[in-house]
């Protein structure tokens, strides 16, 4: 189909401009889009849409206003599509989807309540919009509202769409809008979100676990943008952090780690970073990379020390230890106290041990993450999870997009229980084999919507961060089922340990089959080329499948419990520990009619 949007006749010839500039007028107003299709084109996929003088990134809202001809049918398939009359409307989202329009404008925000007394934070009242900034050199800009296009998923995405000005914006993340300080830095063409700022002392960061978990502040100057935000933004492994040191000296330097995650609540918001470099400056990883560490508050302590580490140095971090071994355990401390002077006692104030030392307290820091991901106006899901908690409740194959990568899965959805979860393998009739190469186990193989292996690859991508359940369903040939649950689930790299098997917290979901991976927990897993069992045999080959195999020796009852993955058989009796076994439920002796494997993130 051939589309072209023009103005509508009579009204200033000429095409109308769109995804170029962002919107600037000061006014609200619906804009009416129209469809003019002439009866020769009626039928051939030919039509143009009609739209009002001026920017159509301007309008707060679109509304379908009729067509030039009484000819409009809709054209399936098309993007964008034509609308028939009785259509009321087309979304803003849409409309901004089409003209590549950025509703985001810069604007004043505070953060939660601050408290009263030396700081003197502004506030915005209840239910009252930001009065947005106009800069002396940008265009005229107007405060987001939700009626405009929808906003874009990330500070990246608003500077590539040509703002280049530091400042306040609202982009939508998981469907919600949210304001941010956007870091622009156009001469790299990066963007990033800033979640903490260290000025001047004005900001107490001396906080609660909820007003950690809330943010607090005022993003132009002070502020920490809050816990559940960040473990919200880094949930899907695809963003860096930066971080930006001032010390009193006038010295300046910038570190950069190349992976950061904050986990949930549930988790005492967890950090995990790695991949440390240092940008400018000789700062060192204060962080410590590739280790875990729970948040703490003066109410929340989660430290692994007999004191309260931050109650101890005034503010929410991610401390590990703080007693008479600090220096083997605490290397940094962002929140802490805000001294005006750089001498301190040991490990108070702002500290960043590996730069200037634990005596040093420094004058500022600010600390932001960007995905580095390619994303334009809408976030891509992130698991099955959350595709179900946007209304998707058929289970299929969906399209996710996991550490930066788009990756097809299928989703067994569960609208009873809220959970969607992604099932990683399945054995349905013995249509795909399982007897394959490393390579083929890596990869993945099969039918999404039959018999499949998703791949350990993606495996171990997903669940890197600790936070993954692992559910199996088992069905015999005597038309039994039964499930079960392992509340911690996690596969590790190949490089490392040859995607080495971790689960825990088993529970029988329902039927009367046991735990049969206790004795394949922390196992490598083993192929028929690739042996990595702790046996003479090579298990793998023995039993016609990839699995984490232990022992298949003479005792092999002390070692051998489970084989989802072996040979199978269209019939229940076969010889011990032959075919599908989950020995708990059945014995050796009965191979299963078929099995499904899934996970999901809690």
């Amino acid at each position: 189909m051939t589309e072209n949007i023009e103005r509508g006749p009579g009204e200033g010839g000429g095409p109308v401009r769109f995804g170029q500039d962002l919107v600037s007028t000061v006014s609200a107003r619906v804009c009416t889009l129209m469809i003019d299709l002439g009866s020769r084109s009626c039928g051939q996929r030919m039509g143009r849409f009609v739209l009002p003088p001026g920017d159509p990134c301007t309008c707060t809202g679109v509304r379908l206003g009729g067509h030039y001809h009484h000819y409009a049918p809709e054209m399936q398939g098309q993007d964008p599509p034509l609308y028939m009359d009785m259509l009321p409307e087309v979304t803003a989202e849409v409309i901004g989807r089409w003209f590549n329009c950025i509703a985001s404008k810069p604007v004043e925000s505070t953060l939660g309540v601050t408290d009263t007394g030396p700081e003197s934070t502004s506030k915005v009242a209840p239910g009252s919009t930001p009065v947005a900034s106009t800069p002396a050199d940008t265009t005229l800009v107007v405060s987001t509202t939700h009626e405009p296009s929808m906003p874009p998923a990330d500070c990246q995405a608003i500077l590539d769409a040509g703002q280049t000005t530091s400042g306040v914006y609202t982009i939508q993340h998981k469907r919600q809008n949210m304001q941010v300080y956007c870091r622009m830095e156009p001469e790299s063409g990066k963007g990033f979100i800033v979640f903490q700022r260290r000025l001047d002392g004005s900001v107490s960061f001396n906080r609660t676990w909820q007003e950690y978990a809330d943010g607090f502040g005022n993003l132009t100057g002070e502020f920490w943008l809050g816990n559940q935000k960040l473990s919200s933004l880094t949930r899907n492994w695809g963003r860096e952090l930066v971080i930006t040191l001032r010390a009193f000296a006038g010295e300046e330097a910038r570190i950069r780690y190349e992976y950061f995650h904050v986990f949930a609540s549930e988790y005492t918001y967890k950090l995990i970073v790695d991949g440390f470099s240092e940008e400018s400056g000789d700062a060192g990883d204060s962080l410590g990379s590739g280790t875990i560490i729970r948040f703490s508050t003066r109410d929340e302590d989660h430290d692994n020390d007999g004191e309260n580490c931050a109650e101890k140095f005034h503010g929410g971090w991610w401390y590990d230890g703080c007693g008479s071994d600090i220096s083997d355990w605490f290397l940094s401390n962002l929140n802490g106290l805000y001294y005006n002077n750089a001498t301190v006692d040991d490990y108070m104030g702002i500290q960043w041990v590996t730069w200037k030392g634990k005596q040093v307290s420094l004058k500022g820091c600010e600390m932001m993450t960007r995905s580095k991901c390619n994303w334009s106006i809408t976030e891509p899901p992130a698991d099955c999870q959350e595709i179900l908690d946007a209304g998707q409740n058929t289970s299929g194959v969906y399209t996710i997009q996991h550490a930066c990568q788009n990756m097809q899965v299928y989703c067994h959805m569960e609208p009873e229980s809220g959970k969607g979860y992604i099932v990683f393998q399945r054995r349905l009739d013995g249509s795909v084999s399982f007897d394959r190469t490393w390579q083929g186990y890596a990869e993945g193989f099969g039918d999404l919507t039959g018999e499949f292996w998703l791949g350990n690859q993606k495996l171990h991508s997903l669940t890197r961060n600790w936070g993954w359940e692992l559910v199996i369903t088992l069905r015999a040939y005597d038309g039994e089922e039964a499930r079960v649950r392992y509340g911690k689930f996690k596969i590790h790299p190949s490089s490392e340990r040859n995607y080495e098997l971790y689960v825990g917290d088993f529970n029988a979901e329902s039927g009367d089959a046991d735990d049969s991976l206790r004795l394949q927990n922390h196992w490598y897993f083993s192929t028929p080329d690739k042996d990595n069992d702790f046996d003479g045999d090579n298990c793998a080959e023995k039993f016609h499948g990839g699995w984490w195999y232990n022992y298949c020796g003479s005792d092999i009852s002390n070692w051998f419990q489970s084989n989802l993955n072996g040979l199978y058989y269209s019939n229940a009796t076969v010889d011990d520990y032959m075919g599908i076994q989950w020995v708990t439920w059945k014995g050796k002796q009965v191979s299963l009619k078929g099995c499904e494997m899934m996970t999901r993130r809690k």
